[in-house]
């Protein structure tokens, strides 16, 4: 509940305080005196748009504070302790502060905070019905709201809208994939294709080196094998004249040495030297006749390794890679042809995600439009009834509720609702846009607002005269459903009607003063001697008589 308004240097109020009891609080004044500018307060406080306009003549800025009871409010308790705002005391204070070049700040609990989330509060806080209200009546597409806000099924409502956004959110991620399959296809056809060519080629890592070693041993195998037959020759020749091998030679300088008749020292060593060189020659020329006889002369086998590196280099060039990397690339095919067969199975399992989502979005969809069927009819009784004290029994009142095509269907269901009347007894339904009558048409407003209110959860109702364009029985029969409304919560009414006025609770009167060329405005609480003086010149004007006020006594409950 609002308990505490403060306001300072807003639009043309220099200073403003006021407490605020429960039950029916009624704001009245002259024409022009500022009656709404506690209710523009309040709003700008819950986080209504704000700039520079609203900050009064000569002041650097404006300061608006409101403080809320919200010991009968867990809800908001624990969106605050959500938020880290909460107060121990089971208070909160909103605090707007706006200058004068139009810059703003937002307080909750002492703690600054963005101007969204003052918003987000003041939507649990208070609920402003506007003499404005049937120009949203005007617009069909407002109904449906209008009708969820009575009803009492807005957990469904939240699963609704969570559904709705899954289904969106699989649809798009179907819609892209299914967009790109063509692309996916070509894609799959063309790694395909490569993939049979890197298998065919099926060259493996490090095997290209090996090919070409063996590809120069074998194209050279004529040269190398008859160079290799010349040094064995020279080296260990067997067939040819004597003194033609090396062997033969060492053979022979190892002889003559041996021959030489002396024990010198240095004569031994070379012997020696001699007889081991013979050694190696002999070892070397077993070797060399091995490297000879291992030789391969083999044309077919050379011919497969060249067509083997043509294959290996024509596909090389194909890929515009070096050959080396052949391996790697054919690994690198492989594996996205892979996952291009995966998307295949996730376009399937996006399919089957995508038709779930849709049957649990409808079969909640369902479930609320049979909700608001039921609720349809509850309300419909309760609109007629009002309709009925506000001097309209002649009038009917029906919810039409139609069920949309799938492509037009949202987070809010699959339902077109639309208010339709009927005036006078035997005339057909018709929309609210055709009612020609804008006394109808604001007693039709009327009606659902004291209905919805009824039902509201919204601790403090404001209405802002509301009850224009009626006097009289019905005025009062208004100001009677405003006060019984007040029983059960807070509500703040903004009006002219000296009928409403003197049913409030509580009673402010707005005063507009002219001071030292300044305008400045007040909200004066009154007491019950003001209140009929009030209720006297609201019924017959600045000359109050004996008859008006003695009249108003009677007025005010």
């Amino acid at each position: 509940m609002l308990q505490q308004l403060s306001v300072h240097n807003f639009a043309i109020a220099d200073h403003i305080e006021l407490q605020i009891q429960n039950g029916l609080t009624v704001i009245t004044g002259e024409t022009g005196a500022g009656k709404s500018i506690m209710l523009d307060a309040l709003c700008m406080a819950s986080g209504d748009r704000a700039d520079a306009g609203v900050v009064k003549h000569g002041s650097d800025k404006a300061e608006i504070s409101a403080s809320f009871d919200l010991q009968k409010l867990p809800l908001v308790q624990e969106w605050l302790q959500k938020e880290d705002l909460e107060d121990d005391d089971g208070i909160c204070l909103i605090r707007r502060v706006i200058t004068k070049e139009g810059r703003s700040r937002g307080y909750i609990n002492g703690r600054p905070c963005p101007i969204s989330k003052l918003k987000l509060l003041g939507e649990q806080l208070l609920e402003i019905h506007s003499q404005h209200a049937h120009q949203s009546l005007m617009q069909p597409q407002n109904h449906l709201h209008m009708l969820d806000n009575f009803g009492l099924y807005k957990p469904e409502l939240t699963k609704l809208k969570a559904s709705y956004k899954d289904w969106v959110s699989s649809k798009r991620q179907l819609e892209q994939l299914t967009n790109q399959q063509d692309e996916i296809n070509d894609r799959k056809q063309l790694l395909t294709y490569q993939l049979e060519e890197l298998d065919e080629l099926s060259l493996k890592e490090g095997e290209l080196k090996e090919i070409e070693q063996e590809h120069h041993r074998l194209s050279q195998s004529e040269e190398l094998k008859q160079q290799s037959y010349q040094v064995f020759e020279l080296t260990n020749s067997e067939s040819g004249p004597a003194s033609t091998s090396a062997r033969d030679l060492l053979r022979q300088i190892a002889s003559m040495t041996d021959s030489i008749n002396d024990q010198h020292t240095t004569l031994t060593a070379a012997q020696e030297l001699f007889n081991q060189a013979l050694i190696n020659i002999e070892e070397a020329a077993s070797e060399i006749q091995h490297y000879h006889e291992s030789l391969e002369v083999n044309p077919e086998h050379l011919n497969n390794l060249n067509q083997r590196l043509t294959d290996i280099h024509d596909l090389a060039r194909k890929h515009r890679i070096p050959t080396e990397e052949i391996p790697s690339v054919h690994q690198q095919v492989a594996n996205e042809l892979n996952e291009l067969n995966d998307s295949s199975l996730s376009l399937e399992t996006l399919q089957q995600q995508e038709e779930s989502c849709r049957a649990s979005y409808f079969k909640l969809a369902n479930k609320v439009s049979k909700l608001r069927i039921k609720t349809a009819t509850e309300l419909n009784k309760l609109i007629m009834l009002q309709l009925t004290r506000l001097g309209m029994g002649h009038c009917k009142f029906e919810t039409q509720i139609k069920t949309i095509e799938e492509s037009k269907v949202n987070k809010l269901g699959q339902d077109a609702i639309e208010f339709q009347v009927s005036s006078n007894p035997g005339q057909p339904f018709q929309p609210l846009t055709k009612i020609a009558s804008g006394g109808e048409l604001s007693r039709i407003s009327l009606a659902i607002q004291v209905v919805n209110a009824s039902r509201s959860q919204i601790p403090t109702l404001i209405f802002d005269e509301v009850d224009v364009g009626i006097g009289g029985a019905t005025a009062e029969i208004v100001g009677d459903l405003l006060k019984t409304i007040g029983k059960n919560g807070q509500v703040i009414s903004v009006t002219h009607q000296p009928q409403v006025a003197a049913q409030g609770d509580q009673h402010l009167k707005a005063a507009k003063t002219l001071t030292n060329n300044s305008t400045k405005t007040q909200m004066i609480p009154l007491n019950h001697e003001g209140r009929i003086k009030e209720v006297a010149r609201m019924m017959g004007g600045q000359q109050l008589t004996k008859a008006t006020m003695q009249l108003a006594e009677e007025m005010i409950i």
